[in-house]
């Protein structure tokens, strides 16, 4: 290649001699030779001009394929990447990103629990059900307050969603030792599961209608069960999973399950789970009874690889939220900024406290014929008892000392009611005689019943 400022035409005017066979005797080339040193192949600079011209105007070839999606990938830069906007009352965590290779796409995946309601996780150990709940439950927390949503964790793996339970959202993260906490769980479940019954009766019995027609709102109740197969063989609560399954949905009350093989979960309750993801399985036939016919499409070996079933089916990756060697402290900074954003916070499970005292119970007391007297175990609200229409009653207990605390809490909180003439006859002398508003007596028992007896007697001539 030899540059020219202008373009020439060559005219052939050579002679060549030849002899009566061909041969060529002799020629004569009138091409001139061109001084000008060569500047290379003429195809390399023409790709090279080609290339500055698209340097100078920032102008790329698309490519023709996509990268893979890297083992890597955080929910954070997701939501940058994807432009993610979350709406209140509107749960569309962010859990990874898919990849759509027929048609050269990448896209983010969310699970749209507002629309699809219960969700169920399933593969094998190690696959990373736990980070996808953790993914889950980050993205959550991040993106909407405790007004809208309550979350509640059973942990029957290795305890590592333990991490978030001092959030604001989280109203209570459980272990399976604590089998007290897990029965007040579902009371609480199925009874606010009523009361939204009620609640909702004019707005067609929907939450998304009674948030956007009532004027008020209640939050959406997020029950996370992580190894749910271990959970349903330790533990007796199949009719009110099925229950709160099949009925909670509509009224925002939603279950989200982690499980360790494609039969792990009974028929009975997979029925009531409208959207189903599998991470790695070590059997591949497991997919397909799962979400179909994945057409020979198995995920990478790869830590949080799954499939997921949207208009196809697609292999995705699991974000992550932190390194893994930043976890711990950089959620704990987060939570504790949460902490500081939201004073209100998820409702606790109620429990029977070690020691119940007077001052707790005092707010339900209005006379005689509901007098608290303790936390109802089963109930885990306030029991009142009637003394107005139980004009005698037996206190017992194995031990002196339980019947002597509960006559001396019984007698002061009785003393409250206004207008009450309280007396406490102490035989034993066991008890304490400095009472506000209590006639304490020891001693001289003929005189105090007479004294009793009397005034019985007037109060029946003149009422009766």
């Amino acid at each position: 290649y030899y540059p020219t400022d202008k373009i020439k035409k060559k005219i052939d005017q050579s002679i060549v001699v030849i002899d009566n066979v061909g041969n060529v005797i002799a020629q004569n080339d009138d091409l001139v030779v061109n001084q000008v040193e060569s500047s290379g192949e003429e195809l390399n600079n023409i790709l090279n001009h080609v290339i500055s011209v698209c340097n100078e105007n920032n102008l790329k070839a698309n490519k023709l394929w996509l990268e893979k999606i890297m083992p890597f990938i955080f929910v954070d830069n997701l939501a940058i990447k994807y432009h993610y906007k979350e709406e209140a009352f509107k749960l569309n965590p962010i859990v990874g990103e898919y990849d759509d290779p027929n048609n050269q796409r990448q896209d983010l995946l969310t699970v749209n629990l507002t629309l699809d309601g219960n969700t169920s996780i399933y593969g094998s150990a190690g696959s990373g059900k736990e980070l996808f709940f953790s993914s889950m439950i980050y993205s959550i927390i991040t993106n909407h307050t405790p007004d809208e949503v309550n979350i509640y964790i059973l942990d029957f793996g290795s305890g590592t969603l333990g991490n978030f339970k001092k959030a604001p959202h989280v109203g209570e993260f459980i272990l399976p030792a604590y089998e007290d906490k897990i029965s007040n769980l579902f009371k609480m479940l199925e009874a606010e599961l009523e009361r939204r019954k009620k609640l909702f009766v004019d707005y067609n019995g929907d939450y998304q209608n009674y948030i956007t027609r009532s004027g008020s709102t209640v939050p959406y109740m997020l029950l996370f069960i992580n190894n749910y197969d271990v959970f349903q063989d330790s533990m007796d609560y199949e009719e009110v999973i099925n229950k709160i399954s099949r009925e909670g949905v509509k009224y925002g009350i939603i279950l989200v399950v982690s499980v360790n093989t494609a039969s792990g979960m009974r028929y009975r309750l997979r029925q009531n789970f409208k959207s189903d993801i599998t991470l790695r399985f070590n059997d591949q036939d497991d997919y397909s009874l799962i979400i179909g016919n994945t057409h020979k499409l198995y995920p990478s070996e790869i830590y949080g690889r799954g499939l997921v079933k949207l208009e196809n089916i697609y292999e995705f990756q699991t974000a992550h939220i932190f390194l893994d060697e930043e976890f711990n402290d950089k959620l704990a900074v987060v939570i504790d900024e949460l902490n500081n954003k939201y004073p209100n916070k998820a409702v606790s499970i109620p429990v029977v406290p070690e020691v119940v005292l007077i001052d707790d119970l005092k707010g339900s007391l209005r006379n005689m014929g509901g007098v608290p007297v303790g936390i109802n175990k089963d109930t885990i609200s306030e029991e009142l008892f009637n003394f107005k229409d139980n004009y005698a009653t037996v206190i017992s207990a194995n031990e002196d000392r339980i019947s002597d605390d509960f006559v001396r809490s019984l007698t002061k909180m009785v003393s409250n009611i206004k207008d009450n003439n309280v007396v406490l006859i102490d035989a034993s002398k066991t008890l304490n005689s400095s009472y506000d508003n209590v006639s304490y007596l020891d001693d001289n028992f003929d005189g105090v019943i007479k004294k009793i007896c009397d005034s019985m007697d007037f109060q029946y001539k003149k009422y009766v």
